[in-house]
């Protein structure tokens, strides 16, 4: 999913269009994260950590959710994906490549 959103946003940077990613961990190993960004070949996805399981509490994520996606526009969520464990299939990657032009309409 990174590595197909961060093809998706090569060169877009000047019209918004940012990726990143946030682990929840109950303790982050920062070294670990960076290790792994560079396996998965991510060039312009910064990596971070939030150290406990359940999140930022204004981001009131899913507690059944392994992978959270939230699009938005300046701080306006205009699509929210959660996918529980095994979901993050092919098709649904490509369902959320597909909710990504519409940011840029959303303008």
């Amino acid at each position: 999913l990174l590595a197909r959103l961060d093809a998706a946003g090569a060169g877009k940077s000047a019209t918004g269009y940012k990726v990143w990613m946030t682990q929840l961990a109950p303790s982050a190993d920062l070294d670990a994260l960076a290790a792994w960004s560079q396996k998965q070949g991510l060039k312009g996805v910064p990596v971070g950590a939030y150290e406990g399981v359940v999140g930022p509490p204004a981001y009131r994520l899913s507690a059944d959710a392994d992978v959270t996606v939230l699009l938005f526009v300046k701080t306006q969520v205009v699509a929210n994906f959660a996918f529980r464990r095994g979901e993050l299939t092919d098709k649904a990657i490509d369902e959320v490549l597909g909710a990504t032009p519409k940011l840029f309409e959303a303008k």
